[in-house]
């Protein structure tokens, strides 16, 4: 099950709409990501790590990021690169986000950049207070939040 929250700027009226966690199409949102990654669509990066590893993994989990440089917004999955163990059996094509450590090693973090200038974005986590990338005030967030599946 996904959650999220509404962040939004009292004095321009900007709202982002953050999305995290889950849903019932997790195993085919992983199993594209992983036919993506393989073809190169997800970057470089990530075509060599399944070159390396091809019965790899990512975490397609989905939360906020915060451009590092301009302070843009966007939810995306994460897409953490996993190696499988080297004692691991009978890995199951997709699994959860929290047992992943069962059968896969931590490899890489995807490395995902702004669609609006090419910096680096970072996890937005809920103890931060994000600025509004239209007009550089702190955001508030909204009394509502957004639970989907």
């Amino acid at each position: 099950m996904g959650s999220g929250r509404c962040i939004a700027c009292k004095k321009c009226g900007y709202r982002f709409d953050e999305i995290s966690g889950i849903g019932f199409l997790y195993p085919n949102v992983v199993a594209d990501a992983v036919k993506d990654g393989k073809a190169g669509k997800l970057g470089k990066e990530v075509e060599e790590f399944f070159q390396k590893y091809p019965d790899g993994t990512l975490n397609c989990e989905s939360t906020g990021y915060v451009c590092t440089k301009c302070g843009a917004l966007k939810s995306d999955n994460k897409y953490t690169m996993y190696a499988p163990k080297p004692d691991a059996v009978d890995i199951p094509k997709c699994c959860l986000p929290d047992e992943l450590h069962i059968w896969y090693r931590f490899y890489k973090r995807y490395p995902h950049k702004c669609d609006v200038c090419q910096g680096n974005m970072k996890i937005l986590t809920d103890t931060m207070t994000p600025i509004c990338p239209v007009c550089g005030i702190p955001m508030d967030e909204e009394l509502s939040s957004i639970c989907w599946d």
